[in-house]
């Protein structure tokens, strides 16, 4: 139960960051906020 609340939070969070890096005109920032998608999506699919 507790992981799938973790993953919905996680989730939630990504889905910010991705609203977040689309908006932004700056490209440096567009990859930083990337990188912190990546990091976020794969901490949705590795802990189990």
């Amino acid at each position: 139960m507790m992981l799938h609340v973790y993953q919905l939070i996680t989730l939630l969070m990504a889905v910010l960051v991705a609203i977040v890096t689309l908006r932004e005109r700056n490209l440096g920032r567009q990859i930083t906020g990337g990188v912190v998608l990546v990091m976020l999506i794969l901490r949705i699919f590795l802990i189990k």
